[in-house]
């Protein structure tokens, strides 16, 4: 038993997108609404997801998911269905591997709902096992009447939305270039969830997704929205492997130099990134308040550019 950590006494919470130290030595066990990244909360259902991923271990051997890169096995525990235990090994009993992909379904509607339910089948298969007696008409979660008030999380009414989005999407990703899109509507009617849908196919397309907000309450800091998304930005990379950090690392030093170091004075995330690499303080040339502007929208840019190639969209996610 690990991970108590990253326990919590919430019915339902939202999760962050992944730190770099603190959740990787459990990217193996997590499901897909854990990572942050597919748009769904957490709920304790996550568990069970988890479960099966120890149990598909026990059966078969070793994890449904391996990489040594996080955001590959991201990748993988989102989009990816593992191979059937008993597929992989026929001495596992059909029943087992039903129950244990039930327990590693991509959707947290479609596992077991109650600690109960899965229970009852284990017992049911036993029992059948120890008898020597047919599992033939056995129905999965057969029991699986929760008491658990449970609303899901799918979106109702917003196929028109969500297909201009999906369809915007796919148009850059097959033939590159950019597009923009524009959401109106009342605060509270669900602007946020309709735009967080594209997590999921973003994700899949090994892209990036990153957001800011225009606070009215931060308007005396020029660029706030931009500034969150570079961070957001840099929080993604540094918690990818070594490879791919030490590639965007010589990237930005290629691409932006020495002038980083006008990005550093609002971002200093970045120095995570760049490490003992960090330019010096006599790079930091003193600038008049138009030049330093300037600069840094050409520096944004130059940023920005350094994402999204053809077939791995940058989403970014402006709220007004």
């Amino acid at each position: 038993m690990t991970d108590f950590s990253l326990t919590s006494r919430l019915e339902r919470e939202d999760a962050n997108i992944l730190d770099s130290q603190g959740t990787r030595r459990s990217l193996a066990y997590i499901p897909p609404e854990g990572t942050g990244r597919v748009n769904r909360g957490v709920d304790y259902r996550a568990d069970f997801y988890s479960l099966g991923v120890v149990f598909y271990e026990l059966f078969v051997g070793y994890l449904p998911f391996r990489s040594t890169d996080p955001l590959d096995m991201i990748h993988q525990h989102i989009t990816k269905t593992a191979k059937s235990p008993h597929e992989v090994n026929p001495a596992i009993p059909e029943a087992i591997s039903k129950v244990i992909m039930k327990l590693m379904s991509k959707n947290a509607e479609d596992r077991y709902q109650s600690a109960e339910a899965l229970q009852a089948d284990l017992l049911f298969i036993q029992d059948r096992y120890l008898n020597n007696t047919s599992l033939d008409g056995f129905i999965l979660g057969h029991t699986d009447n929760t008491s658990r008030f449970l609303i899901p999380e799918k979106l109702y009414g917003r196929e028109t939305g969500l297909a201009q989005l999906f369809d915007a999407f796919e148009n850059v990703k097959i033939h590159g270039g950019a597009a923009l899109v524009t959401i109106s509507g009342e605060t509270g009617v669900g602007k946020s969830r309709l735009v967080h849908e594209l997590q999921r196919p973003v994700v899949e397309a090994r892209g990036r997704f990153a957001s800011g907000t225009f606070d009215e309450y931060r308007h005396e800091i020029p660029f706030y929205a931009m500034i969150q998304v570079l961070q957001d930005l840099v929080g993604q990379l540094v918690s990818e492997s070594e490879t791919t950090v030490d590639k965007y690392r010589k990237k930005i030093l290629s691409t932006i130099g020495a002038d980083i170091s006008v990005l550093l004075e609002v971002i200093p995330e970045i120095a995570m990134l760049l490490g003992p690499e960090l330019p010096s303080a006599e790079t930091n040339v003193s600038m008049g308040s138009m030049e330093r502007e300037g600069r840094f929208k050409a520096l944004i840019a130059k940023f920005l550019m350094m994402f999204g190639p053809r077939g791995r969209p940058l989403v970014l996610f402006l709220v007004l």
